[in-house]
């Protein structure tokens, strides 16, 4: 989906709430709400199955339309998803409305794509996600690293070797964050396994010799 097309995700307005939300999702629904702009926080619910289809294709990050009823559609951006701990379902979304002229920071995922088969190494990604400033319309929805070019134990990539649209996109690292890799490429150190330890109260002491033949044992010697 390119930049120019919107998503438009249909809601409605919301009746039950608190405990009563566990009849949403056994009709399919999940409860959700609406904030910011300075207007008044309004209660939704949506439809589980459309929702989590817009995630899977295009993240958590993407600027969604939300049309409630019949309302005009409105701008907003994901804030919170509150997930079912044993199921991992979504059972809240928390929706911040947005002025689409107005900048906003966002985490943005980070993901390597592409293959790189070196012996004896392991490729490292440094930083799941990156902070970053943009109009809504221009976040990314995740920063891709390609490794397909690295060959050898000790390469690296950083946020340079990284494509997106430096002119609308500005990633929120200090100079020191900005030279530090993104990718590194280590050598896989095998593990040496210690030796067992002696069992516990184990003697030490080499057994006492068998006297001699003749002679008389000094436990002996003592009753004399």
């Amino acid at each position: 989906m390119t930049k120019s097309q919107k998503t438009v995700l249909h809601v409605s307005p919301r009746v039950l709430s608190g405990k009563k939300s566990k009849q949403l999702r056994q009709k399919g629904l999940i409860p959700g709400n609406v904030y910011g702009l300075n207007e008044d926080s309004e209660q939704i619910e949506l439809n589980v199955s459309n929702f989590n289809r817009i995630i899977a294709e295009q993240g958590d990050t993407t600027l969604l339309y939300l049309q409630v009823g019949s309302d005009k559609e409105v701008p907003t951006l994901i804030s919170e998803i509150q997930y079912d701990p044993i199921m991992g379902n979504p059972t809240h979304v928390a929706f911040k409305r947005v002025n689409l002229k107005v900048k906003v920071t966002a985490e943005i995922p980070v993901e390597t794509v592409g293959t790189a088969e070196i012996a004896g190494a392991t490729i490292v990604l440094t930083r799941n996600i990156l902070e970053v400033e943009a109009l809504p319309a221009d976040l990314p929805e995740v920063f891709e690293v390609d490794i397909s070019n690295l060959t050898e134990i000790g390469q690296t990539l950083h946020l340079s070797d990284v494509s997106y649209d430096r002119e609308k996109v500005k990633v929120l690292l200090s100079e020191e964050e900005l030279e530090a890799p993104i990718v590194l490429v280590q050598e896989v150190k095998e593990e040496v396994a210690e030796a067992p330890a002696a069992a516990e109260g184990a003697e030490s002491a080499a057994p006492e010799a068998a006297p001699a033949e003749g002679e008389t044992p000094a436990a002996e010697e003592k009753k004399e």
